[in-house]
């Protein structure tokens, strides 16, 4: 073989595959070339690779050959080794690369062409004797291939030549499925390929996919390697593969590898391919399929098996190597059996629906060879911790490969393999795979292509169906230990609760658990599971409306619907809490970040995804630990508290108050020195509102402004509130300015406020429950009642988690939820202990010891100024202290470090008395420290757009005549003397800022000091704090420099931006940021930053470099020591001394300006963040003309806030006329902005609010009179619902209307309803009637159309003779009067006679009201009656779907459900149709027919048929629709062109719904309605033959006879096959259609309906004008119609299986 060298190899391709072959090229040291899109550039294969080229930023570039072609060029590659996928099979892209002589590494571009087209590869393979699949040559035309078609045998499958990966192919399963099969093959064809050949051949159902790996040498040897077994698939992919295929004799074996090489041999088969094989289970003969010219995604198994490596085969081939000689007289060892599984992002219960974001983890099974078990594991993989999944491309994650000696051993690996894959933050196929790898079939190798269809993939998760408010996953005690990084510990806000929760379940305390924020989810549960909702007053409540008692565990089935909403609050009765929590026994399986899963939005990490819950989330759950125990517990034996068992009411909390009495310890800053005596009473006797700027960052308090016993916070900045940064403790009241707020979970760690008392750690959750709007006063306790209360909190959770009723009695004897109110209030001073060198103490440096809560201490040294010394000092005692037990964090500051300690071990005086004996004598001098110190050199964009951006928006929407606007860095010039905003810029690149702290603002955020002090620039920070700061921003408040690690609020000055300082997944390659990838923040203590100027667009491209490790910061390793910094400063003095002076009094000048303003102590930033109509009590909007309910005029409706907010935006005007449901407000609260909706037409008066101002839940927004016209007109369910509840209008007075309007369209009714039965049934309505107005369907008039029974009435088929006296009422109507409804009247059966073919009845056919000219179909008189308000709704009976007419051309919505679903008489199977005006209004007379269902009727359908097929993937949450993407024309000559158009419109209308849109094929559809229509088939006869049979009435048989005899001639071969190919429809639609869908659109009116046209024919009318109205019923269907206003009639039809109204009323609910 000619000798080439091979130097360079371009890997054209991504992901797991461009990983594999970097490998080999590694392993033959070979350079490798990868190619990226822009969004990939951190991808893991371009870090592998020896180079890497960008080919631009749009996803199909991988395919793009002149870009690939750029790349091999620009590195000087010998070749192009392309893998799989992409341009692997692309001939021209072969023949490119070799025509610029750079080799392709695979089969010759002749090879690929003649392969890749199937019907070529056929003819080949019928040249080398190899048997194919019965088929055709390729076809143009519909009608070749129906001819092809009917010489194979039917079903058949219409393929694409160029097609692969199972795309390109349809099944037809009769010659009236062909055409759509055909059509969409092409569409396909047109789309995804470049050749629109198509072919047909023989389907075979029971299939098994067989392929053998071979390689050639190009001429004529060709080895088979092994064969694989492939017929595990969804969508005809592959998801595992087997070497070598199972249950295959010796030699079926040899001959399927000797086909695969001779064929391949005939034409000099070159490299690796693959030839794939269908074996037909039943008949046992094998067919040819294709041939792959790549290397296979499964190439690995055949390598575990052979020991060979088939991709270092091909790059020695392509370096002249001959490879395939050697074995060609020594045959390949063949060994074991090996497996392979592909993980994939994507969610098997949605159709497999690809899932697209950040891996918030992937956990890979660890590759290793076991020689006990005979076994060994390896992985194929390229995702990764933090690697972003996109949704361009295929979402395969990798693959895990297992060997064993045998089958079993095989699969024993692989199981515990899979075990071990864990994938978070995408859904993943890693559940399915591991139950397809445990059934039956699968284990004896007996499987088929078919095996995943016959069992349904089972998931221990809860599916997020609505998210509610701020739904977040936590735990405790959250993320401890890197508070002094700046990352906050998150976990639950009410730790009483939530610990409660899991105790109740018999979780360990520190189990995930789901934290519900004021409006809580709605969940499907995919598993059996126990649960415990604790926390405030919520309402959850199972879709069958049972509640779920709270503060008990209780066992929830799978397939419930959990929903859990808030209790409402009125205006004397308090929200009672507004956070819960859900625990599931077991816990959420969520990941650990930084060791805890707890979610941390504002830093985007934790809990499944780094943020909020949203819909279509699945939630895993962990199995139960503890299941060992579960048959001694049926036993009587309880380890845990037992299910339904309440726990005692002394540990419920009371969450029903408005008033909070919260514990809390003075300390770290409550004395003189910051606050007047008068303020620091204050603190424990006035009272403070909760605002509505409330979150779990912090709860910001309305209250008494602070007397400050200083002017200014010193070199701190401008405001007395300023301190030199130092850690907060959580809990904290944080005086930000005059604004105190109440520092929580979420909150930063290290700050520069006043901190002057903080709340007992066992208090935090009084405050996270504390709404809007209530009020909390601190009580003060001392260190020992703190603690008190929190170990008999943990002794009542350790009771409960054990069932441990006697160790639950005792501590209900001596402490309760309630404890505060129990005991005194205790004065204890701020300052534990002071050592003070001008005192004769032995100290140092000053130190003071300040209380900071019950679990911490705040060591500060020195006076309130920066001296470095204060830091050393505090790095000493650190040094000192990391190594005792009893400390558990260590947070220092610029003066002080804030200690964490473990009060069980360790008194806080004990401590105290540990630390001043350190201080005496242990710790040495400061002048001798020496730190590591490295320098680092950061890029600087000063002054640059996004900082700038940030001011902007600060200036125009919270504070615009702040002393620091416009500009910060004019602010900053002129508070420090500078000459020009140059001169800024230039000392902040000639300074050296020391890191003094981390997590100044959140994650690794340096608090950073000029180690000159001639570079020491002061400011003030902002007050209030700005809402958002870019990460990467630089700013300076007080005397320090910080880097923003993440988008935050803040409040330093901001200058410019910089590079990132925080990594949440370590993307950022070591080498390019000094830190390891499971660190994620840049900085360490004592770092010294330095910044060299760029401009904006080269900060850009820096960042950009540095985020894919392009670009690597200079970070030089070096040490500081404070003596020879000490002689620096002493030797330039002066200067020192002249800059500090200019600063002074710069800083001066700035001060007394503030003063003149009234800055420092007027309150302005506090009542600016209140919104201006702040009254100085509350802090809410005072109206105080606002009138009471009682002084309005009658039926005048006083619009309430109903919460504590700010109004975000007026939307209305005095005297505006207003829609019901119109938005008349938008108030923000909790960061959320909600809307005030009309609840009626009216006119808008007396608007009582501005935009900004601060409202409670009563105040009054303004004052709306209802329009009584449009009141009493209007007769929509929900409307009228409102009305009652409001008072404007009487059930008496739309009743009456009703029946007026009713008069005037008498045509409509066979009868309406008497006068004295309207009256008897408004006089039982008015009895009780206060109670009774809370029935569903109160004051509700509606009708029935005539052959639904209702006593007292004829009941009339429409039909002479065919009528009777009803005596009883049917089911559904009894049902429907028990709930409040009004019967009215009767409508007419049917006018035009829809579907009832040479069976026409009497009546006229409707004018339609909406259109005029045209008709109004089947029961439209029924419509009518509703679209004329004279009902609110119409029933009609219907059996064969004709129902769905009336509402498209009325433009009204109806729904018919489930054949046998809702009874009408007692006995017959009924299909019942509801008419409506709007779909909402369908929901509540759906919910009140369904109780109508009498369980003693054998004949009425079971709600657990639904279990028949397959449930909906999504349950309401992402709903997959199926749509005809050709079109209807195409496929129906009757679908008129407004139909299409319709169906085009609502399409568009379905993608704005958050539905996912898939093209499925109509052809079952197409021939069940031709079979309805067309054939002798009929049918509605049937069905009403049947019921007269049962209900003989003199007259009527004869009668039933005469129409019979009077059809046209049907032989009953014709209707048998007839009904067997509706069938054989039927069947295709349950097994296909609704595997992949949960409904579909079809469209409703298929002809003309314009009055002339019908009359012409009445007869064909009757059949065509819907064509697809009765399969409705013969497939066993529900269906909604839903209206598309136009110039004619027009609308669609939504299909779902039976019994899945529920998805219809979703889907009309969101139209």
């Amino acid at each position: 073989m000619e000798h080439r060298t091979l130097r360079t190899v371009l890997i054209a391709n991504r992901g797991e595959i461009a990983l594999r072959l970097i490998h080999a090229t590694n392993q033959l040291a070979l350079n490798s070339v990868a190619v990226f899109v822009s969004e990939e550039a951190t991808s893991p294969h371009v870090k592998a690779a020896t180079h890497s080229f960008c080919i631009g930023t749009d996803p199909s570039s991988y395919n793009h050959v002149p870009s690939l072609l750029a790349a091999a060029k620009h590195f000087n590659a010998d070749a192009v080794l392309p893998g799989y996928g992409f341009i692997a099979e692309n001939a021209q892209a072969a023949t490119a690369f070799v025509q610029h002589r750079i080799q392709w590494i695979g089969p010759s571009p002749q090879l690929i062409r003649l392969f890749g087209l199937k019907h070529d590869a056929r003819r080949a393979a019928i040249d080398a004797k190899v048997p194919v699949i019965p088929g055709s040559e390729p076809v143009s035309t519909v009608e070749q291939a129906l001819a092809a078609a009917h010489s194979l045998g039917f079903p058949v499958l219409v393929k694409a030549s160029a097609g692969g990966g199972g795309m390109g192919q349809a099944v037809a399963t009769s010659a009236n499925h062909l055409p759509r099969a055909y059509h969409s093959v092409i569409k396909q064809c047109q789309s995804l390929f470049s050749n629109t050949q198509v072919y047909v051949e023989r389907y075979i159902e029971r299939a098994r996919h067989i392929e053998v790996q071979v390689f050639g040498d190009g001429r004529g040897n060709v080895l088979a390697l092994g064969d694989r077994e492939c017929s595990v698939q969804r969508r005809r992919q592959k998801l595992i593969e087997e070497a070598n295929a199972p249950n295959l004799s010796p030699q079926l074996r040899t001959q399927l590898r000797q086909a695969a090489a001779t064929l391949c041999a005939q034409h000099n088969y070159k490299s690796a391919g693959t030839v794939e094989f269908i074996l037909d289970r039943d008949s046992g003969q094998w067919y040819f399929l294709e041939v792959n010219t790549r290397l296979q995604v499964e190439h690995g198994i055949t390598e575990l098996v052979t020991a060979l490596d088939i991709v270092q085969y091909m790059l020695l081939q392509a370096s002249g190597v001959d490879v395939v000689k050697p074995h060609l007289s020594t045959p390949i060892t063949e060994q074991g059996a090996a497996i392979e599984a592909r993980i994939y992002a994507e969610n098997p219960a949605a159709s497999y629906a690809p899932s697209s974001g950040t891996l918030s983890e992937m956990q890979w099974p660890v590759e290793s060879v076991c020689p006990a078990t005979s076994s060994r594991i390896r992985v194929d993989a390229w995702a990764e911790r933090g690697t972003f999944i996109p949704p361009h491309y295929d979402p395969l994650l990798g693959k895990v490969l297992a060997w064993g000696r045998t089958r079993p051993l095989a699969i024993l690996a692989l199981q515990n393999a899979l075990r071990q894959t864990k994938v978070r933050g995408v859904s993943s196929n890693v559940e399915l795979l591991l139950q397809t790898l445990h059934q039956p079939s699968f284990l004896t190798g007996s499987y088929t292509t078919g095996l995943l269809n016959t069992f349904r993939p089972a998931m221990r998760a809860l599916e997020v169906l609505k998210p509610g408010l701020q739904s977040s996953l936590q735990d405790y005690p959250g993320r401890v230990g890197f508070w002094h990084i700046g990352v906050s510990p998150s976990g639950p806000m009410d730790a009483y609760a939530m610990c409660m929760a899991n105790a109740l379940v018999g979780n360990s305390l520190n189990a995930t658990a789901l934290e519900i924020t004021v409006s809580g989810p709605t969940l499907l549960f995919h598993c059996d599971v126990v649960v415990a909702i604790t926390g405030g007053n919520f309402a959850p409540t199972l879709e069958d409306g049972k509640s779920i008692p709270t503060w008990t565990p209780c066992r929830i089935p799978s397939g419930s619907v959990l929903t859990i909403s808030r209790a409402a609050q009125t205006s004397s009765s308090p929200h009672g809490g507004k956070i819960a929590y859900l625990a599931v026994r077991g816990g959420f399986d969520a990941p650990k970040y930084l060791g805890s899963s707890s979610t941390f939005p504002t830093g985007r990490f934790g809990g499944l995804t780094g943020s909020f819950l949203v819909t279509g989330d699945l939630l895993p759950v962990q199995n139960d630990p503890q299941s060992r125990y579960t048959q001694a517990e049926q036993n009587g034996l309880l380890f845990r508290w037992p299910v339904g068992k309440r726990l005692p009411s002394s540990f419920v909390p009371n969450y029903a108050t408005a008033e909070w009495t919260v514990a809390a310890l003075s300390g770290p800053h409550s004395s003189l020195d910051f606050l007047e005596q008068g303020s620091l009473d204050e603190l424990w006797t006035a009272s403070y509102s909760v605002h509505h700027a409330t979150n779990r960052l912090g709860a910001r308090l309305i209250g008494p402004t602070p007397k400050w016993t200083r002017s200014d916070g010193g070199s701190a900045g401008l405001h007395p509130s300023n301190l030199h940064d130092y850690t907060y403790a959580p809990g904290a009241v944080n005086f930000s300015g005059n604004t105190p707020i109440i520092l929580m979970l979420d909150g930063p760690s290290l700050g520069g406020f006043v901190c002057p008392i903080t709340l007992a750690t066992s208090e935090i959750w009084k405050v996270a429950q504390a709404s809007a709007g209530e009020t909390v006063r601190f009580r003060q306790v001392d260190f020992d009642q703190a603690q008190y209360a929190m170990s008999c909190t943990r002794a009542a959770w350790d009771a409960v988690r054990v069932y441990d009723l006697d160790g639950l009695r005792k501590t209900a004897a001596k402490w309760s939820p309630s404890w505060l109110t129990e005991r005194e209030p205790r004065d204890v001073p701020a300052v534990l202990a002071c050592l003070d060198p001008a005192k004769g103490d032995s100290a140092e440096i000053k130190v003071q010891y300040r209380m900071s809560g019950d679990e911490h201490v705040l060591v500060e040294y020195g006076d309130i100024e920066l001296d470095l010394s204060y830091r050393f000092r505090v790095h000493m005692l650190m040094e000192e202290l990391k190594q005792k037990s009893f400390v558990k964090e260590l947070c220092p500051g610029v003066r002080s470090v804030l200690i964490k300690y473990d009060p069980t071990q360790i008194h806080v005086i004990a401590l105290i008395q540990t630390l001043t004996e350190l201080e005496n004598g242990t710790l040495g001098s400061v002048e001798d420290v020496v730190v590591a110190s490295r320098k680092l050199e950061l890029p600087l964009a000063f002054a640059d757009r996004w900082t700038t951006q940030a001011q902007s928006q600060y200036l125009r929407s919270v504070r615009p005549n702040a002393p620091y606007m416009p500009s910060n860095i004019e602010f900053i010039r002129r508070i420090n003397g500078l000459d020009s905003i140059q001169q800024v810029e230039q000392v902040l690149t000639s300074a050296q800022y020391m890191v003094l702290g981390l997590g100044d603002v959140y994650l690794g955020a340096p608090c950073a000091v000029p180690v000159d002090p001639r570079h020491r620039m002061v400011t003030s920070k902002y007050n209030p704090a700005r809402t958002y700061t870019p990460e990467g921003a630089v700013g300076i408040g007080g005397a320090y420099l910080c880097i923003y690690g993440m988008d935050s609020p803040g409040g330093y000055q901001l200058a410019g931006r910089t590079l990132p300082i925080w990594d949440n997944y370590g993307n950022v390659p070591e080498i390019a940021r000094g830190a390891p990838k499971d660190t994620p923040w840049l900085l360490r203590f004592f770092d010294r930053i330095s910044f060299f100027s760029v401009s904006d667009e080269e900060l850009e491209e820096i960042r950009s470099k540095f985020l894919k490790g392009h670009y690597e910061i200079k970070i030089t390793n070096d040490t500081f020591s404070y003596k020879q910094y000490l002689k620096f400063c002493e030797e330039n003095r002066a200067s020192i001394k002249q800059f500090e002076t200019k600063r002074q009094a710069a800083y001066a000048e700035e001060r007394a300006r503030w003063e003149a303003d009234g800055e420092g102590q007027s309150s302005a930033a506090a009542d600016h963040a209140s919104r201006g109509k702040a009254s100085s009590d509350t802090g809410t909007a005072s109206i105080s003309t606002a009138p009471s309910d009682d002084e309005l005029p009658d039926h005048h409706f006083a619009i309430r806030a109903g919460m504590s907010a700010s109004v975000w935006s007026v939307q209305v005007v005095e005297g505006e006329n207003v829609e019901e449901g119109q938005s008349l407000f938008a108030l923000e609260s909790m960061k959320v902005e909600i809307d005030v909706e009309a609840p009626a037409t009216g006119v808008i008066r007396s608007i009582g609010v501005a935009k900004g101002d601060v409202v409670s839940p009563e105040t009054l927004l303004c004052v709306l009179v209802p329009s009584t016209t449009s009141s009493t007109t209007k007769c929509d369910v929900l409307h009228l619902r409102n009305l009652y509840s409001i008072g404007i209008i009487t059930h008496r007075q739309v009743v009456d209307n009703a029946m007026d309007r009713a008069k005037e369209i008498r045509n409509v009714f066979t009868s309406l309803a008497t006068e004295r039965h309207v009256s008897s049934q408004l006089e039982a309505l008015d009895t009780g009637r206060h109670e009774k107005r809370y029935m569903p369907l109160f004051g509700i008039p509606f009708t029935t159309g005539a052959n639904i029974d209702v006593e007292g009435y004829e009941t009339d088929a429409g039909i002479d003779g065919l009528s009777y006296a009803a005596k009883r009422s049917s089911l559904v109507v009894e049902a429907l009067q028990q709930a409040g409804a009004v019967f009215v009247g009767k409508t007419s059966v049917d006018q035009l006679n829809i579907g009832y073919t040479h069976c026409e009845t009497g009546g006229d056919v409707l004018d339609n009201p909406v259109y005029p000219g045209h008709v109004c179909g089947g029961n439209g008189s029924a419509a009518v009656a509703v679209l004329q308000q004279v009902a609110s709704f119409a029933l009609v009976l219907d059996r064969n779907g004709n129902t769905t007419t009336a509402p498209a051309l009325t433009s009204i919505v109806g729904i018919k459900t489930s054949e046998g679903l809702i009874p009408c008489q007692p006995g017959p199977v009924d299909c019942l149709s509801v008419y409506a005006n709007t779909a909402s209004d369908l929901k509540p007379v759906y919910e009140v027919c369904l109780n109508a269902r009498d369980q003693s009727e054998a004949v009425l359908r079971s709600l657990l048929n639904k279990g028949e097929r397959c449930q909906t993937r999504s349950k309401l949450g992402q709903l997959a629709i199926g749509v005809c993407t050709t079109g209807f024309s195409s496929s129906n000559a009757r679908t008129i062109q407004d139909s299409i158009s319709a169906y085009d419109m609502a399409i568009e209308h379905l993608k704005n719904g958050n539905f996912v849109l898939k093209p499925v094929d109509m052809t079952p559809f197409e021939t069940a309605a031709d079979l309805c229509n067309d054939y002798p088939l009929n049918y509605l006869k049937l069905g009403e033959l049947h019921d007269v049979m049962q209900n003989p009435v003199d007259g009527i048989v004869a009668t039933v006879v005469e129409r019979m005899t009077s059809l046209r001639h049907t032989s009953v071969s014709a209707l048998g096959r007839a009904l067997c190919k509706l069938d054989e429809c039927k069947t295709i639609v349950d097994v296909r259609i609704w595997s992949e869908v949960d409904a579909l659109i079809l469209p409703v009116i298929t002809s003309p309906s314009n009055k002339e046209e019908v009359h012409k024919d009445v007869q064909r009318a009757s059949v065509s004008l819907s064509h697809y109205a009765q399969l409705v019923t013969c497939l066993d269907l529900c269906a909604l119609t839903l209206p598309l206003k136009g110039s004619t009639p027009g609308g669609i039809m939504i299909l779902a299986p039976a019994m899945e109204e529920e998805v219809l009323l979703e889907i009309g609910s969101r139209w």
